[in-house]
């Protein structure tokens, strides 16, 4: 009786640690202490789905992004005025989303200058290159999911590239294999979403700096195969 005893002890604890170790290789691509976390916890607060009410609280007590967030515990946003429960919760599934959760330990500075200084080096902008210009035609998607996209102003990689996964997840019939697939095409291509690039969000700008790089493009490529100058270009297209 007191073998069987033992024995049921020892499969309990052997089957607690594998739940525990399983339960730390989900979150095994995270950086470990004292190492510089990633890009992604440079982005804003504010794109959090959280009342304005919340995002002034988070920021009444030094919260302006991700990585000073997530670097909370449960029990430390509690007890920020003005944070609801309901705040807390919708907080936790953000996080969930993207296979984090709070409470991380992560390199993240407590100086507000300090944490700035990380944000700009981690968030440098990416050069504006004619492939941001491509429309998003080119993406083997379906068109269900490309009218889904240019409902929400995406023409243009540039307009695609800026948004993360969880603001693809946000669009209506916009599935999580077009996301998928998305994600393989920026990944070919050297590239991927969120990215920093000096975009604009006003229609008619993009459609000024689609032209203007196409142009450059243009002229680039006449340079380069003895056609007609720059110059000359300029004058021809008034630009």
């Amino acid at each position: 009786m007191i073998f069987l005893r033992v024995l049921y002890i020892f499969i309990f604890l052997l089957i607690s640690s594998q739940s525990f170790s399983s339960s730390k290789c989900k979150y095994n691509f995270l950086p470990k202490s004292n190492e510089q976390p990633f890009a992604l916890f440079t982005r804003s607060i504010d794109i959090l789905n959280v009342p304005f009410r919340a995002r002034n609280a988070l920021k009444a007590k030094d919260i302006y992004y991700l990585g000073d967030l997530v670097t909370k515990t449960e029990i430390e946003l509690m007890r920020i005025p003005h944070l609801k429960k309901t705040d807390i919760n919708s907080i936790k599934g953000f996080f969930l989303n993207m296979d984090l959760h709070l409470g991380l330990d992560i390199n993240w500075p407590s100086d507000r200058e300090q944490v700035e200084a990380l944000v700009e080096k981690l968030n440098s902008k990416v050069k504006l290159t004619p492939v941001f210009t491509r429309p998003i035609d080119d993406l083997n998607l379906s068109l269900s999911a490309q009218n889904a996209l240019k409902a929400k102003g995406i023409y243009y990689l540039g307009d695609l590239v800026t948004k993360t996964e969880i603001d693809l997840m946000r669009i209506p019939h916009l599935k999580k294999t077009d996301i998928n697939s998305i994600n393989g095409f920026f990944l070919n291509m050297d590239l991927r979403l969120g990215l920093n690039i000096n975009w604009p969000s006003d229609r008619e700008q993009v459609e000024a700096l689609v032209r203007r790089i196409k142009f450059k493009s243009e002229i680039n490529s006449r340079i380069h195969s003895g056609s007609p100058t720059k110059k000359q270009l300029s004058n021809e297209h008034n630009f």
